[in-house]
């Protein structure tokens, strides 16, 4: 892990949006873990993230089918990039 960096499971450690959203000023990488299930909501996330800290880069990991990330992606991604 880098120096500085913090791993956050926040759904199931009681953390909620705003308190992670609250987090995007303190980084410069957001990395997603992500699943198409929950890839629009992740999306939503990073875009919050992005309002608090628009020099914030973020990466998207996980298991996502192409169709439904290339569906779900187009719309979003000016606003995520």
């Amino acid at each position: 892990m880098l120096p500085d960096s913090k791993v956050l499971d926040a759904p199931p450690h009681g953390v909620s949006i705003d308190q992670t959203v609250a987090m995007a000023s303190d980084y410069e990488l957001l990395v997603l873990f992500t699943s198409t299930p929950g890839f629009n909501v992740d999306v939503k996330i990073a875009e919050m993230m992005k309002d608090k800290n628009p020099k914030m880069k973020v990466a998207f990991v996980g298991p996502l089918s192409p169709p439904s990330l290339r569906r779900a992606c187009e719309p979003r991604l000016p606003s995520i990039l």
